[in-house]
C-alpha cells in the first residue's frame, strides 16, 4: 500500500518503536565480532533484557521500552553449554527476573539440524515459530545458509529473507557474525569494513553493533 503523502504532511506521525537505541523493530540487525570475543554472551543478554517485563534484568544496560517474546536460535553452542551459559547469566539474576525471562525467551539450539532460512518450508517454520516475537536472534548467521557470504547479490538476497521474516513477524531480526581475518589481524574488528564477506551484509541491514 503507497503511503498516504497528505496524511504524513499533516498528522503527527507515531514514535519509532526500537527494541533498544537505534534498531527499530521489523528490521534487521547484525551483531560483528571476531570468534571468542563474547558476542553470543552479549546477545543472550541482550534477549534476556527484552524478554524481561520486571527490574533486573537488563544486565547490559539496554534500557528498553517495551519488553516481550523473544526468539533465540542458537546454531554454534550444543546444549550443554547453552545450560552452562544461562546459569553463569541467572547468578546475577533476582528471582522475579529469572521467572520473567523463563517465560519469555525460547532459547532454541540448533546445531546440527541444518537450519536454512533460504528452504521454503525452512522459513515458514521459523516465522510460525516466532509468531509475536519482539526479538529474534540468529546465532549466527553463517549457521542458517548455504550461499556464497562473499557475493553481494546472495547476500542481499540473504538479507532480504531476514527481512521478510521481520515484516511478516514484525519483530527485529538481529543475526550475529564474524569479521575477516584481516581487520582481526591489523586490529580494527569495530569498522564497518571488518565484517567477513560481501558489503550487502552490513549496508542493507538497518542497525549494527561491533563487539572487540
Amino acid at each position: 500500500m503507497a503511503l498516504d503523502i497528505m496524511a504524513a504532511f499533516t498528522n503527527e506521525p507515531p514514535e519509532l518503536d526500537f527494541i533498544w537505541p537505534g534498531f527499530l523493530a521489523g528490521t534487521v540487525g547484525a551483531l560483528v565480532a571476531p570468534g571468542a570475543t563474547g558476542k553470543s554472551f552479549f546477545a543472550l543478554e541482550a534477549a534476556m533484557s527484552i524478554a524481561c517485563s520486571v527490574a533486573g534484568g537488563d544486565l547490559v544496560g539496554l534500557a528498553p521500552a517495551h519488553t516481550g517474546r523473544v526468539v533465540y536460535l542458537a546454531g554454534e553452542d550444543p546444549q550443554p553449554a547453552l545450560v552452562r551459559r544461562v546459569h553463569a547469566i541467572g547468578q546475577h539474576l533476582n528471582q522475579l527476573a529469572r521467572e520473567a525471562i523463563a517465560e519469555n525467551l525460547m532459547l532454541e539450539p540448533i546445531m546440527g539440524k541444518r537450519l536454512n532460512v533460504m528452504d521454503e518450508a525452512h522459513l515458514r517454520r521459523v516465522i510460525d515459530y516466532s509468531a509475536g516475537a519482539r526479538l529474534i536472534v540468529l546465532d549466527t548467521l553463517s549457521r542458517i545458509h548455504s550461499l556464497d557470504e562473499n557475493s553481494n547479490g546472495d547476500m542481499a538476497h540473504l538479507v532480504s529473507v531476514l527481512e521478510h521474516i521481520a515484516a511478516t513477524t514484525g519483530a527485529a531480526v538481529l543475526y550475529l557474525h564474524h569479521v575477516n581475518k584481516g581487520s582481526a589481524r591489523d586490529g580494527q574488528t569495530d569498522q564497518q569494513q571488518a565484517a567477513r564477506g560481501a558489503s550487502a551484509l552490513i549496508d542493507n541491514a538497518r542497525w549494527c553493533g561491533y563487539v572487540a
